[in-house]
């Protein structure tokens, strides 16, 4: 991209960001145009932070909030079902829990399900909205909390049509007295990186021979070998561990996929920097920025997981083809 491209693109967003309607304005005809766009996609095209984006809706479905997000997320096991997205430099991890169960350890809040423990920062967090939208797929509503920079740290959907209900009357108390629609860049510190459990447990490969794109894009594709998987992704002011299956992987590239019914994995290992052997059996995937993600393959065929992950990532093709089935 040229110089005077990117100095016109700067502009364009800058204008957006005075103009609030104009934004909203460009967002949705960004959706009518891409009808799966994701906020994170869109406010990248669009050159703004995500937290402008909802910003820009509010009064048209957002809500500014004010107030800690434990007081926020107190009553949350109340929620019903609920998704939670945890983000790092690789890609997204979506976690599915039918009841989640608050605590803290330290500072930190711990969101924790059948199949999963999630840590969330309480610091490090300059907005919380709450956004609501009636569209082409339904009703949602979610919760989104964002560092000073307007990135986001954390997104809470609630699925449960009760559960939502119960939600709103809770949630609408904590509503800003006077929102305004026009973002402006936060003075709060950045929020922690938030590390795995026993992260000097990883250590270098036997055998290095594939590249790290290969090893990472090799181990998401193996998720549906062993009887389980435990998969953790970390980031700033997030961590997600799920331990279940993982019965469905697919790669579209740059992207790769590994899914079930509670656990969605969509990750970018082009974004790899490193790749180490982790415990016995598992695998340790970092980006540049510190996010790790980490697979620890549980149950049968477990012992076999990780020489199947080498076996395949030997085959990948430095030009970006899929790697081929073993």
């Amino acid at each position: 991209m040229t110089t005077r491209r990117t100095l016109i693109l700067a502009a364009e967003a800058a204008a957006m960001l005075a103009d609030p309607q104009r934004l909203y304005a460009r967002w949705r005809a960004l959706l009518a145009e891409h009808h799966h766009l994701h906020g994170p996609e869109a406010a990248a095209l669009l050159g703004v932070p995500e937290a402008a984006l909802l910003a820009s809706a509010t009064g048209r479905g957002n809500q500014p909030l004010a107030g800690p997000l434990a007081d926020i997320l107190a009553p949350v096991a109340g929620w019903g079902r609920v998704l939670l997205a945890a983000r790092n430099g690789l890609g997204v991890h979506l976690n599915v829990l039918a009841q989640a169960r608050l605590g803290c350890s330290g500072t930190d809040l711990v969101l924790q399900g059948q199949h999963h423990e999630l840590r969330l920062a309480s610091r490090g967090i300059a907005r919380i909205d709450l956004f609501e939208e009636h569209d082409g797929h339904g009703h949602t509503l979610s919760l989104n909390w964002f560092d000073a920079e307007g990135h986001a740290i954390g997104r809470l959907f609630l699925m449960s049509k009760d559960g939502r209900e119960l939600a709103l009357e809770h949630l609408r108390a904590y509503a800003q007295a006077r929102p305004t629609d026009q973002w402006s860049p936060g003075v709060t510190e950045a929020p922690a990186l938030l590390l795995l459990p026993n992260a000097e447990a990883s250590h270098d490969l036997p055998d290095t021979a594939p590249s790290v794109v290969g090893w990472a894009t090799a181990a998401i594709l193996c998720c549906d070998h062993p009887g389980g998987m435990e998969l953790a992704m970390a980031g700033p002011g997030i961590a997600a561990v799920y331990r279940g299956p993982l019965g469905k992987v697919s790669y579209t590239p740059p992207t790769a996929h590994a899914t079930d019914l509670l656990c969605k994995l969509h990750a970018r290992p082009g974004a790899a920097t490193v790749v180490h052997a982790y415990g016995e059996h598992g695998l340790s995937v970092r980006t540049a920025g510190g996010g790790e993600l980490r697979l620890q393959p549980q149950g049968e065929g477990a012992s076999a997981w990780r020489e199947r992950v080498r076996q395949r990532a030997s085959t990948w093709d430095s030009t970006d083809n899929p790697v081929q089935a073993v």
